[in-house]
């Protein structure tokens, strides 16, 4: 297996012969990207399942040790040099940067962003190394199976705690297994339903019984998705799947059409942005009135979201160019906050990242999945060597639609995906 050498690399050793290098093989990077997959990317609550203090400590190491190795290691194989191949990626982590310096309670503002660099340092590795596009996202499928694995037994052996009190209807609750929260496990399971299937339809022409272990990994993840009961994931993972099934299809038939590439260049990104537009811009007592008329069920969901929005609308009017402070709790005065007044999720990763960092960062954040998006439906539908390219689109367009209704990037696993996914349609690589 042949190893990652980067630039960095070299003028740390200096002097150091090439055969003499110390390298990060790709089996190495491979093991990081999957400990940031299933740790970072699911904030692992072993704490649940463990008495308090055993429970505390371990989840606490399990979190941060991975986080200090994995920014010690890209560092020292020379992850800023990665900067210069994609700059962008390097501007949003300063405009997060200098929102953590800003903020009020600075200490735990950087310690959320510490929790995600880890991300931000592999992308930038992977744009200066040779790691394959597969190798990739066959590790961050092993660590979105394991959680859903997890999940489910935790579900087998410990129901009570596996399951959350929410309730749809008469016993009916939803599974957040050892995930933090339902929608979380949700948000894993559909990426994994992607990439698994994915792997199915390529797989299938020529080795029919390695498509056949794929497609019970995805059958594995799309029934984890539905004990989740997340309506956010399972929105997304309905359009990624039709992109990434009508990517597949010219590439299966040899043939594409140029109806379906003005749909998904231009069509897609402009439906989502309008919805985005509407949702963000109608006046909250019509939001909530539209809400009311269709139950109590769908008007809650609808009508939380309402309230949270305009809650971080209101703090970006104050503070509309750098942000409030990075990652932490806003104060809402409505009935859904907890006891302390507090919410910590926008459901919505850009205004999110517009309330706590600023415009630019939102900005930014924007031009990375849509430029990723891009990038892949024109690989797909012009290089037959391109194998992964629709499963980038499908995740970007995934990131895009759950974005304007979940704090999608505020998770580990899809900030992992959207950043891999950025780097590879950059590189370019060919299957």
């Amino acid at each position: 297996m042949g190893g990652v050498i980067t630039p960095g690399l070299a003028l740390h050793t200096g002097r150091m012969s090439a055969g003499k290098l110390a390298v990060v093989d790709n089996g190495v990077v491979l093991f990081l990207v999957l400990i940031s997959a299933f740790v970072f990317g699911t904030d692992l609550i072993i704490k649940d399942y463990l008495p308090s203090g055993v429970g505390s400590l371990l989840e606490s190491a399990f979190r941060w040790l991975p986080a200090f190795g994995l920014i010690i290691l890209s560092l020292l194989f020379g992850a800023p040099l990665g900067i210069f191949n994609a700059p962008l990626i390097g501007v949003f982590f300063l405009l997060l940067l200098q929102a953590v310096l800003r903020s009020e309670n600075e200490a735990r503002s950087f310690i959320e962003l510490l929790r995600e660099t880890p991300v931000y340092l592999m992308a930038l590795v992977l744009v200066t190394g040779r790691l394959s596009e597969r190798a990739f996202w066959i590790a961050v499928l092993a660590g979105g199976i394991g959680l859903c694995l997890l999940s489910l037994g935790a579900a087998l052996l410990n129901p009570s705690v596996a399951y959350t009190g929410y309730e749809w209807g008469a016993n009916v609750r939803r599974l957040e297994g050892v995930a933090p929260q339902a929608v979380s496990l949700g948000f894993v399971a559909s990426l994994c339903f992607l990439i698994a299937i994915n792997e199915t339809l390529l797989k299938t022409p020529e080795h029919p019984v390695s498509a056949s272990v794929f497609l019970i990994f995805a059958i594995l993840a799309f029934w984890c998705l539905v004990q989740s009961q997340s309506r956010g994931p399972t929105l997304s993972l309905f359009v990624a799947f039709l992109i990434l099934f009508s990517l597949n299809v010219p590439r299966i038939w040899s043939k594409s059409t140029v109806l379906l590439t003005v749909v998904l260049l231009f069509i897609f990104p402009l439906i989502v942005g309008l919805t985005y537009a509407i949702l963000r811009l109608t006046p909250l007592d019509t939001l909530l009135s539209f809400a009311m008329s269709f139950g109590d069920d769908r008007m809650m969901t609808l009508a939380q979201r309402a309230l949270i929005w305009d809650a971080g609308k209101q703090d970006i009017v104050a503070h509309p160019l750098f942000g409030q402070s990075y990652r932490l709790d806003f104060h809402i005065d409505h009935f859904l906050a907890d006891e302390d007044g507090i919410y910590p999720s926008y459901h919505a990763a850009f205004l999110g990242l517009w309330r706590d960092a600023g415009v630019f960062a939102a900005l930014c954040a924007l031009a990375i999945v849509v430029t990723g998006y891009w990038k892949s439906v024109v690989q797909a539908l012009t290089r037959s060597d391109a194998a992964y390219a629709p499963l980038r689109a499908g995740i970007m367009a995934y990131i895009l639609v759950a974005g304007s209704l979940d704090s999608s990037l505020s998770g580990g696993v899809l900030l992992t995906c959207a950043f891999g996914a950025y780097v590879f349609s950059l590189r370019g690589e060919r299957s």
